[in-house]
Formats: C-alpha cells, structure tokens, sequence
C-alpha cells in the first residue's frame, strides 16, 4: 500500500480521487476538499505530499490526476471498501445508507486473507449494494453502462442499476420508497419548472425531486426483452 505514506488519510485521499475522476476527469482541490470534508489548504497540503510520492500528478489551479500507483492503491482500497460494504449488508443485516462510515474505518485494516476470506463468503459479487462495481483482486474493473434517472427518455423501460452513496438521507429516502437495484422503473412524465419526474416502480406510481433523479442511476441494456 502506500509506502512513504502510510495512513488511512492519505488512502482515504486516493479512493475519493478515484471516484471523482470516474465523472470528472481531473480533480480540483476544491472539489476534493468538499468530498473530504476538509479546508482546500488541507487538501493542497496533501496533494502536495501525495504527488512527493509520485501517487498522483498534481497542478495547482488545474487539479489533480492518479498515477499508475496511485490507482493501484486507490482499487485495492475501493476493492475493500466495497466488499465491507457488501459483507455488512449480506451478513450482518445493516441498511445501504449505514455502511459507508463503517466500510470506511474497515478498508485501512484488512489483511489479504480476510479480504479473501469475505469475498468468498459473499459468493465474489461483482458490486456493491450500491450497485458500483466491485474492483477484482488484480485491480481489474468493469464498468456498465448506467445513466442518470434524470436522462431517461420518457416511457423508455430501464432497470435500477446503481445510486449514489454520497449521501445517506438520500439513500434512507429511496429504501422508504421501495427502491431497490435490479426493479424495473419507467418516467412517465417530466414535470416542467422544477423537473420532478413522475415515475412507474415496479407498478407503483412515485414522484421524484430533480435531485433524487439525479442520485439514481439505471441501465436500459438490463430490461429483458421478449423473444
């Protein structure tokens, strides 16, 4: 892992320059800071340090981008990261919006045999409860192909296929609506002004806010069509 650097700081820095950059290329140091939850002068700071190390590519007033070794570290701590996140859902019976804090603490402390060991016993799932993808032991990743709820053609049949975990009021909201990954969810109608979609879900009638619609993301490739 990270050898000058090794803190759970510095990988908790590199998993959320990962995720950001999955969106938006490279990352701001304001961007970063925000995600952190941290002053810009601390995320210049580290950028700094993390780029001494050669783990990131860093400019100021331009951004920051991974390395090859920063990514290796920032995939193995997702891959982590993730399973936790699944292994505390599947087994331990926690909800979606309650694992990422404790996923979080867990990720710095977990030896490669319990990392196997977890991943066995979940049956090697490919994502998390989520729905983003799960990285494999050798950093491989598959990315499919989702899009914003709040894109979706009208009347067009897709499949939930992933939300973001970045906030769990949010995710508490979804799951007391019923959504879960893998439902069939159809827009019926954009409401013009404040864009709130009026959707279908699994045969339920529901209205979502412009924010939630762009907190859920779905795939249109999963719908199975009739032979």
């Amino acid at each position: 892992m990270v050898q000058k650097l090794q803190t759970a700081v510095a990988e908790d820095y590199l998993r959320t320059i990962y995720k950001l950059q999955q969106n938006e290329g490279d990352v701001t140091t304001s961007r970063l800071a925000s995600a952190m939850n941290v002053s810009s002068a601390s995320a210049s700071d580290m950028l700094k340090k993390l780029a001494y190390d050669k783990l990131v590519r860093y400019r100021p007033y331009y951004g920051a981008s991974l390395t090859d070794q920063g990514l290796a570290i920032a995939l193995a701590v997702t891959r982590k990261h993730r399973l936790w996140e699944m292994f505390l859902v599947e087994t331990l019976g926690f909800s979606w919006d309650e694992v990422h804090a404790i996923a979080d603490k867990l990720e710095h402390y977990t030896p490669a045999l319990l990392e196997k060991r977890i991943d066995e016993k979940l049956g090697f799932p490919t994502v998390d409860p989520h729905g983003d993808p799960i990285p494999r032991s050798d950093g491989e990743i598959h990315h499919s192909n989702v899009a914003l709820l709040a894109d979706l053609a009208l009347n067009t049949p897709a499949v939930v296929s992933r939300v973001s975990d970045d906030n769990p009021e949010i995710l508490q909201y979804l799951a007391k609506i019923g959504m879960k990954l893998g439902q069939r969810i159809v827009v019926r109608e954009s409401i013009p002004f404040d864009n709130t979609l009026h959707i279908d879900l699994e045969g339920k009638e529901l209205f979502l806010s412009n924010k939630l619609a762009n907190s859920v993301f779905v795939s249109a490739d999963a719908v199975e069509t009739p032979s």
